[in-house]
Parts: C-alpha cells; structure tokens; sequence
C-alpha cells in the first residue's frame, strides 16, 4: 500500500483528493507506542496532530486527585490531539495507549502552514476535523445526559415532570 492509501485508512482523510494527500507527506512521521505509554498529558504544549493506524488509544482527563475519567477511546482510523492545528494551544486532556499503537504523527504547525498555502486542502482538512469535533461533541451529550437520568435527584425531578400537565417546550 501506498501513502495515500493508508492516509485513507484515517476518516478525515477519506475525502481529500490523492494530490493534495500527497502533499502531506513530507510532514508525515509513522511513529511507535508501546502499551501504557503516554502520547500526550494535559497542559502540555499542543505540538502534534495524530491519526491512529493501529491499537487503541483512550483520552482521558482528571476529575480529582487519583480519580481519571475516560473520555473517549481512540480507534484505528480516527484522529486526535486537534489543538495542536491551532497556534500557542494546549492539550485538554490525557493520551494513553491501552495496547500497541501505531500512529500518523503531524507538526500542528507545519499542517496549519500547508492548509494555508493549499486552501483546497484546507477546506478539506477543516471539514474533517469539523466531523470529528461534531461526533465527538454528540457522544458526550448522549453520555452527560445518561449520567444526568441516572442521577438520584433528577431521577426523582424527571418523573414528576412526566405526569405533570405542564408545557413541555422544544428547542
């Protein structure tokens, strides 16, 4: 397989026309994680973009002292770590590896760079990363509202709520 062929393997990638993939090459590295290691920790300056090819990978944050909440698990062909496609950011959360992982690694600097000299490529990029920020943005919701019906007092709240007579209003 080829270069772009595997960049297509990455769903953000799927769209973008093989020329303007092939432009992405010479900033591509194809790096290595072991099991347990750390790609990135919150706070820490955002310096690359990634893209899985294989293992898994969790994004993780820290609800208190000792206490990590998993946001998310990273599969092969998703991306991760968007905050670096954006100058002076930070990650907001952790990336562990939870077996061996292979992954795209992309300068954030270098791809906003040639986003800007491409503005195909741009557009193109942008609607993927847009895509991948929607999806994960409705995952969450659909898990902080489990977690709020599930919640003892709004247990209680919602069902008084479900045989009063008041208006319901959708927005």
């Amino acid at each position: 397989m080829g270069f772009v062929d595997d960049l297509r393997r990455i769903h953000i990638f799927g769209e973008v026309p093989a020329d303007l993939l092939e432009k992405l090459q010479p900033i591509t590295q194809v790096t290595i994680f072991s099991e347990r290691n750390t790609i990135f920790r919150e706070g820490q300056q955002a310096e690359y973009f990634y893209a899985l090819i294989k293992g898994k990978v969790l994004l993780e944050a820290e609800l208190a002292e000792n206490i990590l909440v998993t946001l998310d698990s990273i599969d092969p062909g998703e991306a991760f770590g968007w905050p670096a496609l954006f100058p002076n950011a930070t990650y907001c959360m952790d990336a562990l590896c939870t077996e061996p992982c292979e992954v795209f690694r992309f300068k954030g600097a270098e791809m906003a760079a040639l986003m800007d000299e491409n503005p195909f490529l741009g557009y193109h990029l942008a609607k993927g990363v847009m895509n991948l920020l929607k999806s994960r943005v409705d995952k969450r919701t659909d898990h902080l509202l489990k977690i709020l019906r599930m919640h003892p007092d709004l247990g209680e709240l919602l069902s008084s709520s479900e045989t009063s007579q008041g208006v319901k209003r959708d927005y």
